[in-house]
C-alpha cells in the first residue's frame, strides 16, 4: 500500500518480505509513533499490535502521552487488537552504560550519536530484548524520520543537535534485521500530512509531546522548551 502526504509517498508495509501478523510498536508519546499508530490502525486492522513504551528517566511526563495515545486509539479503533502495554525505564545518564556507551564511542563505534545518545540506545535494546523474549512479534516498527533539509537546519542553528544518521540523503533502507522503520525516508512534513489530512489536528495532535528539554526548560514537562531538535523540527513539519 502507498501513502502520499505533503508530496512524499511510503510503501506502508509492502515493502517488506509478506505483510507481519503481529507486530511490536515503540510509542514514544511524540507525533511520528501517534500517526503511525493511527495509519496501522486504519489500512491493517488485521495487524496485532503490542506497544512498547521506553520510559525515560527525566522525561515521564512523554510516557503519559505514549500512554494517552494508546487509549486514544482503542476508543477510535475499538474493533483492532491492541495488546497488553509493554515497557521498561531507562536512564541516559546512568554511570553503568555511559561507560559502556564511551566505550565503544573510544574505539570508534557509534560514532554518530553523543554517548548519552548511545548510553540511551543501549538500555533500549536490552529492553527490547527481554520484552522479545517474552512476547513473540514478528517485527519491531518505528516511527524514525528523515531530519529536515540540511540547509534549513543549518540556517536556524540546529543543525548540530540531529543525529547526523537522519541526515540528507534520504535513501535508507525500511527494513534491517527485524526493524522495519517506513517513515525513515520522509521528513516532519510527511508527518504533519498524516494529522491534517485525517482530520487529527484537533483529536489525536493534543495528546502528544515533542520536546527533550530538561524539567527546568519545560516547568517539569508542561510546556515546549523551544530550543530542543525536536521542537525545532516540530516547528519546521508543522509550520506552527
Amino acid at each position: 500500500m502507498r501513502i502520499a502526504h505533503a508530496n512524499q509517498t511510503i510503501e506502508f508495509f509492502t515493502d517488506l518480505p509478506k505483510i507481519p501478523k503481529h507486530i511490536a510498536l515503540s510509542i514514544s508519546g511524540g507525533l511520528d509513533s501517534a500517526s503511525l499508530l493511527f495509519l496501522i490502525c486504519k489500512h491493517y486492522p488485521q495487524i496485532k499490535v503490542s506497544p512498547i513504551i521506553g520510559i525515560d528517566a527525566y522525561a515521564k511526563f512523554d510516557a503519559e502521552c505514549a500512554f494517552d495515545t494508546i487509549e486514544w486509539m482503542k476508543d477510535r479503533f475499538p474493533d483492532h487488537n491492541i495488546l497488553e502495554n509493554q515497557s521498561f525505564t531507562f536512564d541516559h545518564t546512568d554511570p553503568y552504560w555511559m561507560k559502556k556507551a564511551q566505550d565503544l564511542h573510544d574505539v570508534g563505534v557509534a560514532k554518530t550519536l553523543m554517548p548519552q545518545g548511545t548510553s540511551k540506545n543501549l538500555q533500549m535494546r536490552e529492553g527490547l530484548a527481554r520484552i522479545e523474549d517474552e512476547i513473540k512479534y514478528e517485527c519491531l516498527v518505528m516511527g524514525t524520520t528523515a531530519n529536515p533539509p540540511d540547509d534549513y537546519m543549518k540556517k536556524h542553528g540546529f543543525y548540530d543537535k540531529a543525529e547526523p544518521i537522519r541526515n540528507e540523503p534520504h535513501n535508507r533502507k525500511t527494513f534491517v534485521r527485524g526493524l522495519y522503520t517506513p517513515y525513515i525516508n520522509v521528513n516532519k512534513r510527511f508527518v504533519a500530512g498524516v494529522y491534517k489530512d485525517n482530520g487529527l489536528m484537533d483529536e489525536l495532535y493534543p495528546y502528544t509531546s515533542s520536546c527533550v528539554g530538561m524539567p527546568n526548560e519545560t516547568d517539569y514537562g508542561t510546556v515546549a522548551c523551544g530550543t530542543c531538535f525536536w521542537c525545532h523540527e516540530k516547528k519546521w513539519g508543522f509550520e506552527c
